[in-house]
């Protein structure tokens, strides 16, 4: 007899003449939505609840959405940026016990690794508790500039952020630390305080870089209910691949001859040696001992200082790409001849 289809979402409703592409639809695409969906919702409606029991929620500039983007954003990203900054710090420790560069260098790292990678953080963990917590007035807060924190995967370094706060409603310019101490609940906003401080661009304090990686580990799991994860070798590798897979792809779709020419670096060292570099002056400073390092062959050197001198002919700009997304160091050498 034939059988009458009628389609439904619903799994249990199921009728037995679904295809594999309805089952497909089903398990993959429908569940997910479903799940952010009920996630939306739920939020709403705990906010609908929190206005009819007078809690105010007018001077929240968003609602549960916005809650919703910004939980997903800080699981999602808080975990892979505590290990890299892990990886980073350990590189750089690296290049001091090998005596690579000057104690000045390796401070002037370690500087731009806590305002970049540093801030970054403070600011995923401050947005978090905001968010989390409904803090009336949360829209005062503001950073230095809107970029957005970029993709571990691919950025080439990490922008800086500093807190501020936007004037009140009577025009009275706040203190933007001292609010965000007295705006959120418990040690939480101290906590936080204590980050910004810590990565401040008026710190100049030693051992900055330590003290920050120090205080996550013995703040974030009160501040954020997700304990701070240690750097192993699985997850090492994990992040060694999946940056060297982001910065091959941000190669490739390049045409600027400074993009071009960081990413390359970036790629060849880590191929050589196996460490991962990241800023400006990191990868400006191992650069300048690329001569020394003997898996780099002397054709790739002269062709990124090339590039570094200003020299973006399409030849150039071609050849740097080839070096870069080099599988490994026989086929860069291979190919370097």
């Amino acid at each position: 007899s034939k059988c009458e289809v009628k389609l439904s979402w619903n799994s249990d409703e199921v009728c037995r003449c679904d295809g594999p592409l309805i089952e497909f639809c089903r398990a993959v695409l429908y569940r997910d939505a479903e799940r952010k969906c009920s996630r939306a919702v739920r939020a709403e409606v705990a906010s609908l609840e929190s206005t009819r029991h007078g809690v105010t929620m007018s001077d929240r500039s968003v609602g549960a959405a916005k809650q919703m983007d910004i939980q997903e954003e800080f699981e999602s990203s808080f975990k892979d940026l505590c290990h890299l900054l892990q990886i980073l710090a350990k590189t750089i420790e690296n290049f001091s016990t090998r005596g690579l560069f000057t104690s000045a260098e390796i401070t002037s790292m370690k500087r731009e690794l806590l305002l970049g990678m540093g801030s970054c953080l403070a600011r995923l963990l401050t947005e978090y508790c905001l968010y989390r917590d409904n803090v009336e007035g949360a829209h005062t807060f503001a950073y230095s500039h809107q970029d957005n924190i970029p993709a571990y995967v691919s950025a080439l370094d990490f922008p800086s952020f500093s807190l501020q706060c936007n004037p009140a409603d009577g025009g009275k310019q706040m203190n933007p630390l001292q609010h965000l101490r007295e705006s959120v609940p418990a040690s939480s906003g101290q906590n936080l305080v204590r980050m910004w401080n810590i990565c401040s661009d008026d710190n100049d304090g030693d051992n900055l870089l330590e003290q920050f990686i120090s205080h996550l580990e013995d703040s974030c799991l009160t501040l954020v209910g997700i304990p701070f994860s240690v750097l192993d070798k699985k997850a090492e590798k994990k992040i060694l691949n999946a940056r060297r897979q982001g910065l091959i792809d941000r190669l490739e779709q390049s045409s600027q001859r400074d993009e071009i020419l960081s990413a390359s670096v970036i790629l060849i060292y880590q191929q050589a040696k196996n460490l991962l570099i990241l800023g400006k002056t990191m990868t400006s400073l191992v650069m300048n001992i690329f001569e020394q390092e003997k898996k780099i062959p002397k054709r790739v050197t002269e062709v990124l200082l090339d590039l570094k001198r200003e020299n973006d002919s399409p030849e150039m700009l071609h050849l740097a790409k080839k070096f870069g997304t080099a599988k490994n160091s026989k086929a860069l050498a291979a190919i370097s001849e």
